[in-house]
């Protein structure tokens, strides 16, 4: 009984350190993504910003001319939010090629983080 027991524990720690670890990285990906949020409530009036903000918790991959689509806009308006995301934090070029594609991965940190 005693081997059972001792087995039982280190189970029992082992989960508990997991544990420990997701909530920590969970802390820090809701802690990012609120800072980024922050900045970006600052054209909490802009409904354009809101629009293509909750697309990228959907599919957090965008380009201007998915922006575009979704915002039902121009190019240079659809830019011009991608440009307010990516300052405010929250969009990260990933490629430097013509139609520049961008990722929102505060957003999908924290999509990932509690999958």
């Amino acid at each position: 009984m005693d081997v059972n027991s001792s087995d039982d524990d280190v189970t029992i720690e082992r989960a508990y350190k997991v544990q420990l670890n997701l909530s920590r990285r969970q802390t820090h990906t809701l802690t990012r993504l609120s800072g980024a949020t922050r900045h970006v409530m600052r054209f909490a009036g802009k409904p354009k910003v809101s629009a293509l903000l909750d697309q990228l918790f959907i599919n957090s991959y965008v380009n201007a001319a998915r922006a575009e689509k979704i915002l039902s806009a121009s190019n240079p308006t659809a830019r011009q939010v991608v440009v307010l995301l990516q300052q405010g934090g929250l969009l990260k070029e990933i490629s430097r090629i013509w139609g520049k594609l961008y990722l929102a991965e505060p957003i999908l940190d924290s999509v990932q983080s509690w999958g």
